[in-house]
């Protein structure tokens, strides 16, 4: 005979024991993309490197989507808050065992949109920044080597365009440019502004979430201000390094990296919290 007690550890235990299932699934996934990047820091920079190659973007996504669904994990079988584990979670075990970061980015975002169908409550916000940060990952080491070409050419000629105020005999041909006397760039898809904005637009979605000023008209326009930032910044950053070898080794090192980077967080977070549209503060009166 079964005790009440008993009957009501056989119907918690799942729903509690599925949700960290599910973080774990999504969480290793992350790891094995990350993977990759972390090895290539170490090799080049060593274990001082800050972020061991990820984005900080990445970790502000990754802190907002395992707060949003471990904060909501149900603790009953209440309606919609159930995942059950099945085919769909021994699949996406077995496909991270593939050593492929993109095949595990790719596992990410398909397992989190999976779960995102079958789900009800406020974890779906959570899934969607799982699926996000899966999507960037995969536009930067699929998508970018694709089309990174074109791109790369384009950011070369704008940036020999800007050179050129400062310098003569400027040459650009391809992603190569400067002056061939002194110094020349070869823009590669890693430093192209397509490459890492939309980790730093995604980032500015969670940060805005998590200072609870999260709402689409406010985001839209932080995203338009936070891109039109991004190019000016990535492109001045460029033309720096194609000056000089010098100008290469401050812009491009750990410096000039940190600089760069530390003006892009800042105004994610300056976006996010000290300014607000004029229509968003309407909003929130009313």
């Amino acid at each position: 005979m079964i005790s009440q007690s008993t009957k009501r550890s056989a119907t918690t235990t799942p729903a509690a024991l599925a949700t960290p299932i599910l973080l774990l699934i999504l969480l290793g996934g992350c790891l094995n993309g990350f993977a990759v990047r972390i090895s290539e820091a170490v090799n080049v920079q060593g274990m001082a490197t800050v972020f061991l190659g990820i984005s900080p973007f990445d970790l502000i996504v990754l802190f907002a989507a395992v707060t949003l669904i471990w904060e909501n994990r149900p603790t009953t079988e209440q309606a919609g808050g159930h995942v059950t584990i099945g085919t769909p979670e021994f699949i996406a075990v077995a496909a991270l065992m593939i050593p492929s970061s993109a095949t595990s980015w790719l596992v990410v975002a398909l397992y989190a949109t999976y779960q995102f169908t079958r789900l009800a409550d406020d974890r779906r916000t959570g899934l969607l920044f799982f699926a996000g940060l899966a999507m960037t990952s995969l536009w930067s080491s699929v998508v970018m080597k694709i089309i990174g070409t074109p791109v790369t050419s384009v950011e070369a000629a704008i940036v020999a365009v800007v050179l050129s105020t400062f310098t003569d005999g400027v040459v650009q041909s391809g992603n190569v440019v400067g002056n061939p006397d002194v110094f020349s760039l070869i823009v590669l898809t890693a430093c192209s502004t397509l490459d890492a904005l939309p980790k730093a637009l995604l980032g500015l979605a969670a940060v805005m979430w998590l200072s609870g000023t999260l709402q689409q008209r406010s985001y839209i326009a932080s995203a338009i201000m936070l891109a039109a930032l991004y190019v000016v910044a990535n492109l001045a950053r460029l033309t720096i390094m194609a000056m000089s070898n010098d100008l290469y080794d401050l812009a491009h090192g750990p410096i000039g990296a940190g600089i760069f980077d530390g003006i892009i967080v800042a105004s994610v977070f300056a976006l996010s919290l000290c300014w607000t549209p004029p229509y968003a503060k309407a909003e929130q009166a009313t």
